[in-house]
C-alpha cells in the first residue's frame, strides 16, 4: 500500500532540502525541464549536492521534481531528460 504525501513532506522527511518550483535546479539545466502546459512545478531538490557529502564516488540521481500531476523524480544531464512516474 502505497503512502500519498506531498512532494515537499516526502523531501523534508528524507531531510533533503526543498525548494519551491525549478530552484534547487540549476540554472543552465531549467529550461531544459519542462512538463507541458497544464502540469506545474510544486518543488524540487538537489540530490546531488545532499548525496555528495556522504557517498562523493557514487551514482546518484541528480535532481528530483514535483509536478502538480503526480510525483515524478527527474534525472537531468546536459541534453538528456528522463522523468519516471511514482504516482501508484
Amino acid at each position: 500500500m502505497a503512502v500519498k504525501m506531498t512532494f515537499q513532506k516526502a523531501a523534508n522527511l528524507a531531510g533533503i532540502d526543498f525548494k519551491t518550483g525549478k530552484q534547487a535546479i540549476k540554472k543552465q539545466y531549467r529550461n531544459q525541464i519542462n512538463a507541458g502546459v497544464s502540469i506545474a512545478f510544486v518543488g524540487s531538490a538537489d540530490l546531488d549536492d545532499h548525496y555528495k557529502k556522504v557517498e562523493p564516488n557514487a551514482s546518484r540521481w541528480d535532481y528530483a521534481v514535483g509536478f502538480s500531476a503526480g510525483k515524478h523524480f527527474a534525472n537531468s544531464h546536459l541534453s538528456e531528460f528522463e522523468v519516471l512516474n511514482y504516482n501508484d
